[in-house]
């Protein structure tokens, strides 16, 4: 737990250009700690701004399950047949919908 945070960009390094105080951001730490505290000093290169149609809450359960699920489906191809284990989980709900997206047919083992 903690290893992902969404919330507002309080300061900013010096000769930071892309983010700036005020923005809502979705973050990851390499490590799985450190983002249950009220304030989380991340790096901006494992920052990005929180998408608009998503609330905190979502956008943060974005940044480890879906980079995840990403990385995963880079070897799905169309008309793969795809084993997800843990279809209803963080990783698997994002990799079910990738699957689908890229023409695979798959098989969800939910709990």
């Amino acid at each position: 737990p903690g290893g992902d945070v969404c919330g507002v960009v309080e300061a900013i390094a010096d000769g930071e250009s892309y983010l700036k105080v005020g923005d809502c951001v979705v973050a990851q730490f390499h490590q799985n700690h450190g983002g249950l505290g009220e304030y989380a000093i991340v790096k901006a290169s494992q920052s990005e701004r929180k998408p608009s149609g998503l609330s905190p809450s979502q956008a943060a359960a974005t940044a480890s399950s879906g980079t995840s699920a990403v990385v995963v489906s880079r070897e799905i191809k169309e008309g793969d047949r795809v084993l997800v284990i843990g279809g209803s989980g963080g990783v698997g709900t994002f990799l079910v919908q990738l699957a689908k997206l890229k023409g695979a047919s798959f098989v969800a083992a939910v709990s």
